[in-house]
Parts: C-alpha cells; sequence; structure tokens
C-alpha cells in the first residue's frame, strides 16, 4: 500500500497542474507536517527552518516565497511555532516583492496519539498592492491580506501521519482590482472589494526511512466551502460561481539528515483536482521547496 501511495503522490507531482495549498503557509507549518519527527526524540528545545519555494503561477506568473520558522518546545505537551513569509511574483512585466504573512501558533497534545494547533495568519498588506497607480490582481498580492484563524488536529496510526484543520478569514482585505485595469496576455478576474470563504483540508503523509533518507508522499484536500465575492463598478455583489469545492493535491517531500541536529529537504508539489476559478490569486502549476531545518 504505502509503494503505491509513494508511487502516485511522485507521478502527480511532476505531470499534473493547478492549485497549491490554501494559502503559503499553514498546511505546510513544520509542527503540521511530520518535519519535526527527525527531533523529537533528540529532546532540543529550538527548531529553526529556512525555506525557498518556486511555484508557476497560473497566467505566467512565476512566485517566489523565501520563509523563516522557528519553533520553541516548552515541554512534551506544548511548542510554539512562528513563521514569516516573503513572496515575489514576477510576470507579464510586472514584478513585486514584501513581507506578507506572519504566522503564530500553538501545538498542544490533548491525549497520547493527538495534538491540536491553534493560531493565526497576521497580514502585513492589505492585498491591496498598487504598481503605476494601478490596482493589481490578486495574483500578484503578496498576501491574501486577511486575518485568519487557523486550527488544526493531528495524530499518528501505524506510521500514517493525519491531519485536518480549518482556516477561517476574519476580516477581508482591501483590493480594489478590476478587469478592465490591466491589459495582459490572459485575463485576471476582477477582485473588487473581494470576499473570501474559509477553507478545511485534511493531510494524509506516510513517512518511510531508510537509513539518511526519508520519503514523506503527501495527500492533501483542501474544500473552499463557500463562492467567493466582488463588487462590481456598481457596488453590486456578485458571486465567482465554481470557486467553491474540492482541489486534491500531491506532493512527496525528501529529507536527508546531515547530522543528529540539521536536516535538509526537498518537496515536489502540484494538484491533480482543483476548483473551477481561483479568483484569490493562490493557482499553481506546481511547487518546488527547498529547506533546511536545524534543532539546538
Amino acid at each position: 500500500m504505502k509503494k503505491i501511495v509513494l508511487i502516485i503522490a511522485f507521478v502527480y507531482s511532476f505531470n499534473l497542474f493547478s492549485q497549491g495549498c490554501s494559502d503559503a503557509g499553514f498546511c505546510s507549518l513544520g509542527n503540521i507536517t511530520p518535519h519535526m519527527d527527525h527531533f523529537e526524540a533528540q529532546k532540543k528545545l529550538n527548531m529553526i527552518r529556512v525555506g525557498l519555494s518556486y511555484g508557476r503561477g497560473l497566467r505566467s506568473i512565476n512566485v517566489y516565497n523565501p520563509y523563516f520558522e522557528y519553533t520553541r518546545v516548552v515541554n512534551e505537551n506544548i511548542s510554539f511555532n512562528t513563521r514569516i513569509n516573503f513572496m515575489a511574483h514576477a510576470g507579464n512585466e510586472i514584478q513585486t516583492g514584501e513581507i506578507g504573512d506572519v504566522y503564530f501558533t500553538g501545538d498542544f497534545k490533548i491525549a497520547s496519539k493527538f495534538k491540536t494547533v491553534v493560531g493565526f495568519k497576521v497580514p502585513l498588506q492589505q492585498g491591496a498592492r498598487v504598481k503605476r497607480g494601478i490596482s493589481l490582481p490578486m495574483d500578484y498580492q503578496n498576501t491574501l491580506g486577511t486575518l485568519d484563524f487557523l486550527w488544526a488536529l493531528q495524530t499518528n496510526l501505524n506510521k500514517v501521519h493525519i491531519a485536518a484543520g480549518f482556516q477561517i478569514p476574519l476580516t477581508q482585505n482591501a483590493n480594489r482590482f478590476f478587469t478592465t485595469d490591466f491589459v495582459a496576455s490572459e485575463e485576471f478576474p476582477t477582485t473588487n472589494g473581494f470576499r473570501r470563504n474559509p477553507d478545511a483540508w485534511v493531510r494524509i503523509s506516510y513517512p518511510v526511512t531508510a537509513k539518511n533518507w526519508t520519503f514523506i508522499p503527501n495527500l492533501l484536500p483542501i474544500y473552499h466551502l463557500g463562492n467567493d465575492s466582488y463588487a462590481d463598478e456598481f457596488g453590486n455583489r456578485k458571486s465567482f460561481v465554481g470557486s467553491r469545492g474540492l482541489t486534491l493535491n500531491a506532493d512527496i517531500q525528501i529529507d536527508y539528515k546531515l547530522s543528529e541536529n540539521n536536516v535538509i529537504g526537498l518537496n515536489l508539489a502540484a494538484p491533480f483536482m482543483t476548483r473551477d476559478i481561483q479568483p484569490e490569486g493562490m493557482g499553481r502549476k506546481y511547487v518546488l521547496t527547498l529547506d533546511y531545518r536545524k534543532s539546538f
């Protein structure tokens, strides 16, 4: 069974296209994925993680996402994680780049095999960046611009790591983009007065270890819980029909243990089922991520 899951994740990661995680961060935080498993037996109190992701976005956009994470272990039942995301875009003669979001989460053991993660995604921008006097589409924004509540529950069952959670916007952004504002080879949807709905997701992982190597195939279904909407030029609210629904992603994490306290990893990811429309600008054809982790 584990060989079948590994092959499926590997094949789809390279060959299929469309949208990645619900937001660049929560689904891949160190305390959500099996990344911490390398260090749990060492009883270290600190872990840092530095990474760089490259994603091929929709509408001919290249997306670069450097990030930094710090995890502090309080005891065997409690730890805290902070992640800072930088986001840069290039395509259609437009370049942007700024720090977008900071994540604050706590990891709490609530039973022998269960942990819960609770926190917030705090935007440092409003998702309303302007370039040359023109409001930019969501595809070029360095953040969704929403303050989000984050919650997840995770467990390990016979070596299978399972996590499930919600990402719920508590505020909305200040984007003012109209399709007629921007001329490019592909059309960008109007997102003036954009209102985004929550996401629910599940991550299923099966780590396979061979000496210093660990291979972690993952399946990540994400369900967007409602159609997003925008305000037209007359102030009438209109729905993005088809923005509600399921995205099914596959990825494989390949880790190499340099030493007891140092790990380098490569992640290859892509979805093979997606919603009809993704107005929030998070669409990806594929994503490649390189990261380094150290405990001390």
